[in-house]
């Protein structure tokens, strides 16, 4: 008997020998195996089936089994001897054999398959946000075994105390696969532990390297961008960070300037005003962590990077910016300085001008707009004489600002004395822009007037608060429109100079208005001592000058209409109106009441109407004190004696028809003062009411003082003669035409000559003059004056003629007709318009 052991699908020897005892070579010897089982197989000799086998004695040497499983069995061994010899009795042959037997215990011992985990994986952890927020690895193994009817098993342990998890096993004949997968929870170096058992107890294991790497947080903004005023709130920034679950979050912020690659730990304060950006949320956040940045911009405008750092517990760093447009604030500029300065005397060019401005923050000037207050002593403020936008010219920058009220940081005020020299001109306008720069924004566009103190001229600077402004370019209600000018005529009176400066404010636009020439000026004195007017007419340019340095053309050659009042010093009684036309078309008026423009009183600034100084005629005695039984002229009889002193003007040597128009002289009955009896100014003839108490004369020699003398006197005045040939009294009862058939161009030397609108003035002293109450009757004296007056009256100022409207007047007045009906023909020439008050 004997043994064989050895390993499943492995050879595993035999070691059987038999041989023949009768070595006569008769006999033959085979061997016979059996008890193999199914899974056996011998490398030598015939496969009988059902475990048996048969070899021959030359098949025993190297014979060796393989068992493709563990199996333990015996293997039953038999040898036969077989000799064959002739039969005795027949023909056949006959034979002998003889066996002899062994057996083998065979023990065939399992084999452990092998495995292989796989090559070392190395993977990013999980982003957060996946549904698990767990990192998930999967593995393929690879075993083999030689057990090809072994059945397997496998678990994994992938190193993380989470335990032991089965594998997924796919085989086939003699090898296979386990796959499998797990999340891992936090980043890490993990050992992961492949093991295959087969069915007979094989287990063999393999493991591989998990290597989780850490991922950093993600971090996001909510705002990337936004534009706020200094001063204003921002919208919140909210930064979020998400990683996965087991880690938790800190973040820093910090800030850069102006695209700046340097970051600054913290957030900007300029510390000007009370409020400031903060920035919030705790450190150790678990996912989704969030911080917020909110506050107020109290930041110098510029652009800012808010930088957030968010770090986790392994050390994984993610950034976030959000960027900040921080802009000037809006300020509002109001010109509080002088509108109009005199130098100090006619041969003096220079003049100081205390340029003043407030400045408010808008929720000083427009509480509605905004509601967050900045500190407006971070604006400077520059003046700029914008008077020629394509070379503006600096008069100071970076001025500083002043509270007004050192507890109210909203309103202050700018200041710079500038010296102004203005050559040879006698009045110059300049457009002074004040423009607020640093952390405000603002422009106001104002007009400031420089004149020297000359007579004859009209000149004026300052504003007015709209009230009823029309026309196309109407100035807002509430709205500055600022003005200035200066008007004067030569000493001969035949040009009329000077220049007229508007500015005006409709919605977001500003217009301005200029003059290029000037028609015509009238200026008169007023009942009032303190009082004087004027009227001037102009070609104008009208423009867009919202941006000062690039203005736009609307129109040219456009009508501008001023009349003013001058009521004395300071100018707070100072009245002013302007209208702009483009023929039919109402461009522009200052205050319009529905029908015209009237004169508005000045919100600020000052106008003075210069006139030189009016002479009078006086009676050649003591007026009379009491005057009940003296009757006061009329209309009628003035207008019969003016035309009678007309026609012996006429023919006198005296008059010049190429000078001086007489027609185009205005007749007024006043109560002059004391014993004036008459008085011209401009053009502009006052006749007192009751001849200084002695009542007037229509007839030569006749009581009282004679109309026609004193007519033909003031007549006088307007034909340029003084004193020198008029006589200065005149008694009662006494006709003096003499002068009339005199050679005044021998005598009359025009002293003190000064014209306004091309009359000449002469009359009463002015202060006396301006005392005079203007008689209620002189709108019927304008009314009655002859056609031929009116048609020059209209020649002299629209250059036309009414002959049809001559011949109606004429028919209405002269022939008798009512002095309503001359009212309504009056009226109807000049459309409504009264030229003459």
């Amino acid at each position: 008997d004997g043994t064989a052991n050895g390993f499943e699908a492995a050879p595993i020897p035999l070691d059987i020998v038999s041989s023949l005892v009768d070595s006569d070579g008769s006999e033959t010897l085979l061997i016979h195996l059996s008890g193999l089982p199914a899974i056996a197989t011998l490398n030598q000799g015939t496969d009988n089936g059902g475990g048996q086998w048969t070899l021959l004695p030359t098949e025993l040497a190297g014979l060796e089994i393989t068992v493709a499983d563990d199996a333990a069995f015996i293997i039953n061994v038999v040898a036969t001897a077989t000799e064959e010899f002739p039969s005795s009795t027949s023909l056949d042959v006959a034979s002998l054999s003889a066996s002899t037997g062994e057996s083998i215990d065979v023990t065939v011992e399992n084999v452990a398959p092998v495995v292989d985990a796989g090559a070392d994986q190395t993977v990013d952890e999980s982003h957060a946000g996946m549904p698990t927020e767990l990192t998930t690895v999967y593995i393929t193994a690879l075993f083999t075994d030689v057990g090809t009817l072994d059945t397997h098993t496998a678990t994994i342990d992938w190193g993380d105390s989470t335990g032991t998890m089965s594998g997924n096993v796919s085989q086939g004949m003699g090898s296979g696969t386990v796959t499998g997968s797990h999340e891992y929870a936090d980043n890490g170096i993990y050992t992961v532990k492949v093991t295959v058992t087969d069915d007979d107890g094989g287990v063999h294991s393999d493991t591989l390297t998990v290597t989780v790497l850490n991922v950093s947080p993600d971090v996001t903004v909510d705002v990337d961008s936004q534009s706020v005023q200094y001063s204003d709130s921002i919208d919140a920034i909210t930064f979020t960070a998400q990683d996965i679950a087991a880690d938790t979050l800190s973040a820093a912020i910090a800030y850069s300037t102006d695209g700046g690659a340097t970051y600054t730990a913290g957030l900007p304060d300029d510390g000007t005003i009370v409020g400031d950006l903060v920035f919030l949320g705790s450190d150790d956040q678990a996912s989704p962590a969030t911080w917020t940045v909110s506050g107020i911009a109290d930041l110098e405008p510029g652009a800012y990077q808010f930088r957030i750092t968010v770090l986790d517990d392994e050390g994984g760093v993610s950034t976030a910016i959000s960027s900040i447009d921080v802009q000037r604030e809006t300020a509002v500029a109001t010109y509080s300085g002088s509108t109009f300065v005199s130098t100090p005397s006619v041969n003096n060019n220079e003049a100081t001008v205390e340029l003043r401005a407030t400045i408010q923050d808008i929720t000083a000037a427009l509480p509605a707009t905004d509601s967050e207050a900045g500190n407006i002593t971070t604006a400077t403020v520059s003046f700029i004489d914008n008077s020629d936008p394509a070379s503006p010219v600096v008069i100071a920058t970076d001025v500083p600002i002043t509270l007004l009220d050192v507890s109210d940081p909203t309103v202050g005020v700018a200041a710079y004395s500038w010296t102004v020299d203005i050559g040879n001109a006698d009045s110059l306008t300049f457009d002074v822009l004040i423009q607020v720069d640093d952390y405000y924004t603002g422009s106001e566009l104002d007009l400031i007037t420089v004149s020297k103190p000359l007579d004859n001229a009209v000149t004026g600077g300052g504003y007015l608060i709209n009230e009823s402004s029309e026309g196309t370019y109407a100035g807002d209600d509430d709205r500055r429109t600022n003005f200035g000018f200066n008007i004067k005529t030569n000493k001969k009176g035949t040009n009329v100079q000077g220049h007229v400066n508007i500015i005006v404010r409709q919605d977001d636009r500003i217009y301005q208005i200029k003059t290029n020439a000037t028609d015509s000026l009238v200026a008169l004195p007023g009942s009032d001592p303190e009082v004087s007017h004027a009227e001037f007419i102009a070609k104008a340019n009208f423009r867009d000058i919202t941006d000062p340095l690039n203005p736009i053309s609307l129109g040219g050659n456009l009508q501008l209409i001023a009349t003013v009042t001058d009521a004395g010093e300071p100018g707070d009684s100072d009245s002013v109106a302007f209208t702009v036309w483009d023929g039919g078309t109402l461009l522009y008026s200052s205050n319009w009441s529905g029908t015209l423009t009237t004169e508005q009183l000045l919100a600020g600034g000052n106008i003075q109407v210069r006139l030189p100084q009016p002479k009078n005629l006086l009676l050649d005695g003591v007026a009379a004190t009491t005057t009940s039984d003296v009757s006061s002229l009329t209309a009628s009889q003035l207008q019969l004696e003016a035309t009678d002193a007309m026609e012996l003007l006429s023919q006198s040597v005296a008059y010049d028809s190429s000078s001086t128009s007489l027609a185009n002289i205005d007749l007024r009955i006043a109560d002059l003062p004391g014993n004036a009896l008459g008085a011209s100014f401009g053009n502009i003839i006052w006749v007192d009411i009751n001849a200084a108490g002695n009542g007037w004369n229509f007839v030569p020699g006749g009581n009282g003082v004679d109309l026609l003398s004193v007519l033909t006197h003031e007549y006088g005045h307007a034909l340029g003669l003084d004193h020198d040939v008029l006589d200065s009294h005149l008694a009662e009862g006494v006709r003096d035409l003499d002068w009339l058939h005199t050679d005044v161009h021998e005598k009359h030397q025009s002293v003190g000559n000064v014209a306004v609108h091309g009359l000449s003035t002469r009359g009463l002293d002015r202060d006396d003059l301006e005392t005079a109450t203007t008689s209620e009757n002189h709108e019927v004296i304008d009314d009655g004056l002859s056609a031929k007056a009116i048609d020059f009256l209209l020649a002299e100022r629209y250059g036309e003629r009414h002959e049809e409207d001559e011949e109606e007047f004429e028919a209405k007045s002269i022939s008798g007709g009512s002095e309503n009906a001359q009212d309504e023909v009056f009226a109807s020439l000049f459309e409504g318009e009264d030229l003459f008050d």
